[in-house]
């Protein structure tokens, strides 16, 4: 099984420590992810909804619905109904698990975006009509 890890950070893709006032520079070794939780009926309609594009034309529903961010969806995680804490696992001390499975409360789906999603250009994040965003956490990076 390939870790989560892989699939969202490219260690190749220089890391983006420019201080701004919404996003502070990463420390060393640290990486930053952002956490989002929802509801959705299915496994296929919480996957189409983060990386399926309608046509060649439009992007992934996730994309349209945040309209301040680009997200590159190859650094993108999800975790659907008994996937969520195996997702929070990944990346998250079993503190901050229990602390993020209390937030997450009964929904069903998470998605998790590292910072690299982003392309090192200026974004902004927001509840979305599909899941709300519960914020950013720094995390070590994978060993």
């Amino acid at each position: 099984m390939l870790s989560i890890w892989r699939s969202l950070f490219d260690p190749a893709m220089p890391s983006d420590n420019d201080d701004t006032d919404d996003h502070p520079s990463i420390p060393e070794g640290m990486t930053r992810v952002h956490i989002f939780a929802g509801n959705f009926d299915t496994e296929e309609a919480l996957l189409a909804y983060c990386f399926d594009s309608p046509d060649d034309d439009t992007p992934e529903p996730i994309n349209v619905d945040l309209p301040g961010a680009f997200v590159d969806t190859t650094y993108v995680a999800t975790g659907y109904a008994n996937a969520v804490p195996v997702v929070l696992a990944e990346f998250f001390s079993p503190a901050e698990q229990e602390r993020l499975r209390r937030r997450i409360g009964a929904r069903n789906s998470i998605v998790v975006m590292s910072e690299y999603a982003f392309g090192g250009f200026p974004y902004e994040l927001d509840d979305t009509p599909k899941l709300e965003y519960l914020g950013a956490q720094l995390v070590p990076l994978p060993q």
